[in-house]
């Protein structure tokens, strides 16, 4: 029996589905439950796409290469879970932990099969920019209203914030020169950096420095937009300056926790040899004790770790021994590597590796044919990276908000202009 060909058009997203999923995205700031629930719509969708449409047999190089950047993501994240499951069984160390590879998982066989299947149009393209310029503006009321009493920890809320604004900021150089959609767009971004600096989340300061870094590449790449530079950096100046007097906690607010911060460690530094209880006992504080301790522990079971069990009971013996209840009480280092190799030793952080090379993979895959995507993969990066550095990843609404947004910039890579004929419509790749 003869097989079928199959398609060689793609397919669009159900309009119902599109319009919830932009919805939960545009509110997604305000409740990790709705930004749950985006996720959740998307591994759905691309489930059930995987299911009822045939894949499509493009003869076009950039549909084959973002194939290629999907299967890729999906591979490595296969491989960074396989290799994390190892020690998992071995220590029995309970599943509900692994939020975040469940999710990254899930959400990268849901790309890979959207990619194979369907395309955006031009106008879903636009459509999802705004989406994304809406969620900074939800961000920037819902931190302004709540303060610190944020929907998820802070320093979980401001790294997803920072995953929305590396997602939109590589699409506002795909809006056709359309100056009002730019400006709005441009916007978001400031809003997004803004509602960074007022959670107080110092540990996600440093992926400030990402927009800054490819807002001036972008600029400095178009002799069109070159000449603008001057004029545009004097209105991100201006913007700033007004959003400081309108709102006084834009400066205030960061440069006191810089300033804490340094207090924080200063203190421990001047027990560095019989550290109290005081001095530990504060946000910098307990970090820099707790990344002291670590590699002494690892340092006894670097192949396998000790388990969460064995993490825990490390963490309540550096407490016992400094007399401090904060500290016996702490679940984890507070530092992605240290936390993953004190329980999983050599294989947790290879996992973690993988995790990190699966989106730089994609992006090299990606660099010469759709380089706005691959922008928004290294944007992910670099914000997971920082992230790391001084908290660890494993909470639900990180998860979400690293899978959801990385699915979005590869479904979001190629958009299709349908061709009045009815003939099948082709890809256009927006750099």
């Amino acid at each position: 029996m003869m097989k079928h060909a199959r398609p060689s058009s793609y397919r669009h997203m159900p309009r119902g589905v599109w319009w919830l999923l932009l919805l939960l995205i545009a509110a997604g700031p305000a409740s990790t439950k709705i930004a749950g629930a985006g996720w959740l719509l998307f591994v759905l969708f691309g489930g059930w796409a995987a299911w009822r449409w045939p894949a499509v047999v493009s003869s076009s190089e950039v549909d084959r290469t973002l194939e290629r950047a999907a299967l890729a993501w999906l591979l490595l994240c296969v491989a960074a879970f396989v290799v994390r499951a190892i020690p998992q069984f071995y220590w029995g160390d309970p599943w509900g932990d692994r939020h975040f590879e469940f999710r990254v998982l899930l959400s990268a066989m849901a790309t890979y099969g959207l990619v194979r299947r369907m395309r955006l149009t031009q106008q879903q393209l636009l459509q999802l920019a705004l989406a994304l310029g809406v969620a900074t503006v939800v961000a920037f009321v819902v931190v302004n209203v709540k303060e610190r009493e944020l929907p998820s920890d802070p320093i979980m809320w401001a790294s997803g914030l920072a995953f929305i604004v590396s997602v939109l900021l590589p699409l506002i150089p795909r809006m056709n020169h359309r100056p009002w959609l730019i400006l709005a767009l441009s916007a978001g971004v400031l809003l997004g950096c803004v509602s960074i600096l007022l959670t107080g989340s110092r540990g996600v300061y440093p992926a400030l420095l990402w927009p800054i870094i490819l807002a001036l590449v972008l600029a400095w790449s178009r002799p069109t937009a070159r000449r603008k530079l001057v004029p545009g950096f004097m209105a991100v100046v201006f913007f700033f300056v007004a959003a400081g007097l309108l709102q006084p906690r834009l400066w205030q607010f960061p440069l006191e926790r810089a300033a804490l911060a340094l207090h924080e460690a200063t203190a421990l530094l001047q027990y560095q040899k019989n550290p109290d209880a005081d001095a530990i006992e504060t946000s910098v504080g307990l970090r820099l004790y707790m990344w002291q301790r670590a590699p002494e522990v690892i340092a006894q079971a670097p192949w396998m770790g000790h388990g969460k069990e064995g993490r825990l009971s490390a963490i309540r013996s550096w407490g016992q021994e400094v007399h401090s209840e904060v500290l016996g009480s702490m679940h984890h280092v507070h530092q992605e590597w240290l936390h993953a190799m004190m329980d999983h030793g050599v294989l947790g952080a290879t996992s973690m590796l993988l995790f990190l090379l699966a989106p730089l993979l994609a992006a090299w895959v990606l660099r010469h044919r759709i380089r706005m995507a691959a922008a928004g993969m290294l944007g992910i990066t670099f914000t997971h990276v920082v992230t790391g550095l001084t908290n660890i990843t494993s909470l639900n609404h990180y998860g979400v908000m690293f899978s959801l947004m990385t699915g979005l910039v590869l479904v979001s890579a190629l958009v299709v202009t349908p061709i009045s004929n009815g003939s099948s419509p082709h890809p256009e790749s927006l750099q």
